[in-house]
């Protein structure tokens, strides 16, 4: 008993020792860390700043070169990034070579005996495999698969011996939101926008390659997985994981030239499918399931389910009425969908496509949100009860008395944003920009986008018609937010005429919220203002 405490006492006081020295700013470990997570959220400068100190701090830090040679190459400097890279393998290699040194002199045969009989299990530092993996989506994300996956391959280079470089990025904006929920932003890259094709082509000059992705079921899985490699260009084996955990979940196996042996990449397909307890199958889907009639395209769509929403490119253009569901465009513009009810008031936004290019979604954008911090937000849900509804001027009702200025808490000056489609792209309009305000035009741009801005407590102004369709399970918003009901216009004219009067305004948000009411009551425009 003693013992097991004595031993619980020295492992406490290790772990906190070296959460001490990672804290101390003269350790060259801070600034690693610092510089991880700078670059994590698209801070490149910073993160080279930061390794930068690491290796002035300590020169022969091999990892500091490593990772500052990733920052210049995300900050396209490639051939100091080539130079820095071949820098840090001199010095992996010239620490190796003393430990090695070291381990000769010190070690008697006893040892040399040991040290051979687990030699399978020690990491040669000297054979490294380099692991590209892409995450697409928050179903991976939030089932806790994507970081059991990732664990996996920790384990995995350890059990055979490798050295092993796992960089992982993620596809797609309702997954950068789920990585953010579940604290893997330190290890998975969220700093860029891209779409799952974009981050394997970023990732292939790696040895191998990964695909994590839960599709709402094992043929549209598959159809992605055979639209993304095929759109991606990447001809090196990729291992795609798909539906973990279902009855009907797979590994396929992409590019696979059975000719070539590659002992690491078999290595790899048989421990993941042992630890998933998946299959390795051949794909069953044909992908992409488009022809030309007529001078139309048609598209045809697998897997929707009657009810739910159909967005291209962002933006919600119909609802599935029965199966098949096929959509048609004539002259890049959406002209039909077959089978299904088709939103006009989207179509006019989403404007011109290639339908054979286009990203379809269908139903809920995330199905299974977890882990969400609620230090700033509100359910948009739970909150219609709770809410000030206050009418304008042409309802019978002073906004004067309902809304409150208070001088001394009021936002910065800044930038004012009008996001009038696409919401999920509202992160790439506000990045490295001062803003004040966020306006978001039309229901499911203010639903993604408030959801999306509340884990970074952003408050927006929504400027809605009542026309909501169900694309988020529990959307959540900031607290503060207002967000506006339309009556007697169009949001989508609301919103013209904003953009318009606040051109080139510089306000905080309470003083843009005073002016759109102005604005409003001046054009005799109804209104409620749902408060949050």
């Amino acid at each position: 008993m003693d013992e097991d405490k004595n031993n619980k006492n020295n492992a406490n006081n290790k772990e906190n020792k070296e959460n001490k020295e990672i804290l101390d700013k003269n350790n060259p470990k801070y600034w690693i860390k610092k510089g991880i997570k700078l670059g994590n959220i698209g801070n490149h400068e910073g993160a080279l700043k930061c390794f930068d100190i690491s290796i002035k701090l300590n020169p022969l830090n091999e990892e500091a070169y490593f990772y500052r040679a990733l920052a210049l190459r995300n900050l396209k400097r490639m051939d100091e990034a080539v130079k820095c890279y071949n820098k840090g393998l001199i010095i992996s290699n010239y620490m190796n070579m003393n430990d090695r040194k070291n381990n000769n002199q010190n070690n008697t045969d006893d040892n040399k005996n040991s040290n051979n009989k687990n030699s399978s299990k020690n990491i040669n530092k000297n054979n490294i495999l380099n692991i590209g993996v892409v995450i697409h989506g928050p179903e991976i994300i939030d089932t806790g698969y994507a970081k059991k996956i990732l664990e996996y391959l920790k384990e995995f280079s350890k059990e055979y011996g490798l050295n092993t470089d796992i960089r992982a990025k993620l596809g797609g904006t309702m997954g950068r939101v789920a990585v953010i929920d579940n604290n893997l932003d330190n290890i998975i890259d969220i700093s860029e926008k891209l779409v799952p094709s974009e981050s394997l082509k970023k990732l292939r000059d790696n040895d191998i390659l990964i695909l994590m992705n839960y599709g709402k079921s094992k043929e549209t899985g598959h159809t992605f997985g055979k639209i993304v490699v095929g759109r991606s260009g990447v001809h090196k084996p990729i291992i795609q994981i798909e539906r973990p955990g279902e009855q009907d979940g797979t590994i396929l196996i992409w590019n696979n030239d059975k000719n070539k042996t590659n002992k690491n990449l078999n290595r790899l397909i048989e421990y993941l499918s042992k630890k998933l307890n998946l299959n390795i199958e051949e794909c069953i889907s044909d992908g992409l399931n488009v022809w030309e009639e007529d001078n139309k395209v048609f598209r045809k769509l697998h897997g929707v389910d009657i009810g739910e929403a159909i967005m291209i490119n962002g933006i919600v253009v119909g609802k599935a009425k029965g199966a098949p569901l096929i959509l048609v465009s004539e002259n890049n513009k959406l002209v039909d969908i077959i089978n299904g009810e088709v939103k006009w008031h989207g179509v006019e936004k989403l404007g011109e496509i290639d339908l054979k290019r286009a990203i379809v979604k269908t139903g809920v954008l995330r199905r299974h949100p977890s882990n969400i911090k609620k230090d700033n937000i509100k359910n948009i849900e739970n909150n219609v009860e709770n809410n000030n509804n206050i009418k304008n001027k042409n309802n019978m009702e002073n906004t004067e008395n309902k809304i409150i200025i208070d001088k001394t808490n009021l936002s910065n000056i800044g930038e004012i944003i009008i996001v009038n489609h696409a919401g999920e792209d509202v992160l790439e309009k506000i990045k490295n920009k001062k803003v004040s305000a966020v306006i978001t035009i039309g229901d499911d741009t203010t639903t993604v986008c408030g959801d999306i801005l509340a884990r970074f407590g952003i408050k927006i102004i929504g400027i809605t018609d009542g026309d909501r369709d169900e694309i988020l399970k529990n959307p959540i918003i900031t607290r503060g937010s207002n967000i506006f009901l339309i009556k007697n216009w169009k949001d989508d004219d609301v919103g013209e005429l904003l953009k318009k009067e606040l051109k080139n305004k510089n306000m905080n948000y309470e003083e843009v919220l005073s002016y759109i009411i102005k604005i409003l009551d001046r054009n005799k425009i109804d209104y409620d203002i749902n408060k949050h």
